[in-house]
């Protein structure tokens, strides 16, 4: 449970916000040491001027106090309020990244079928084999439509692809509360406008040129972008958040 915290705590210093408040209170403790040295110290700065040295005294006083007041005021109304938003949304964050790997686990499984080895993340080499021998006119595991017709691959990558970007949107939403690497992640699996361009594209091509596309290799570098980034959100919310399936278990 500590060494939980200890990892949740050393995460947050990733946080942008945690950046600048952690240099803001350094910069604090610098004004304030500096303040008490000149104001109880018998030291006075060198005099290039007559009176120069108590003016300098008087402006670094000025200064100091400016600040510290400041930095009180910013703690006070914006950090600590800050603060509360980022600890309440950490559930919700958590939840999100769990139903993005989960829609992605839906897709890889119904992709592997029936093989009893079934990896959440396989190799390159495995995922190549498996587009290549996969047919986007077949049939896929999902039902669509008022009509319940059957979704055939193409139908049913565009159906991952929007659950995954409707998530993304509620995380992107959250910007400012969100620690850099997971940013980063996010920003790297935001596949909306590949999947809007290819499937919509080559769907119409079979159909116009009557040349059925028999296979998903053409799929397979984009896919591979998208295994790679929920690998990344998989391995930050072990990390950061602890057990992925824990925001679905019962308390």
């Amino acid at each position: 449970m500590r060494l939980a915290n200890v990892v949740r705590n050393s995460n947050q210093i990733s946080n942008p916000a945690e950046m600048a408040f952690k240099y803001l209170r350094l910069l604090f403790f610098f004004a304030f040491s500096l303040l008490l040295f000149i104001e109880f110290s018998p030291f006075h700065f060198t005099e290039l001027i007559n009176g120069t040295g108590v003016k300098i005294n008087r402006i670094l006083i000025r200064l100091c106090y400016a600040y510290i007041g400041s930095f009180i005021f910013y703690y006070l109304v914006v950090y600590i309020k800050r603060k509360h938003d980022t600890d309440n949304i950490e559930g919700f964050v958590s939840k999100s990244i769990s139903l993005m790997y989960f829609n992605y686990r839906m897709l890889i499984y119904a992709l592997q079928k029936g093989q009893s080895d079934k990896k959440v993340f396989p190799t390159d080499e495995h995922l190549k084999e498996i587009f290549e021998y996969t047919n986007p006119n077949t049939d896929a595991p999902l039902a669509m439509g008022v009509s319940i017709r059957q979704a055939d691959w193409f139908d049913f990558f565009d159906y991952i692809y929007d659950k995954h970007h409707n998530y993304l949107l509620k995380l992107e939403s959250l910007m400012p509360h969100l620690s850099t690497d997971l940013i980063r992640i996010l920003t790297k699996s935001d596949f909306k406008t590949h999947k809007s361009t290819t499937y919509s594209w080559y769907k119409v091509y079979q159909k116009t040129h009557n040349k059925p596309i028999k296979s998903l290799s053409f799929t397979f570098d984009a896919f591979k972008g998208y295994r790679d980034a929920i690998k990344e959100l998989y391995d930050y919310h072990e990390k950061v958040h602890g057990d992925i399936n824990k925001p679905f278990q019962k308390p």
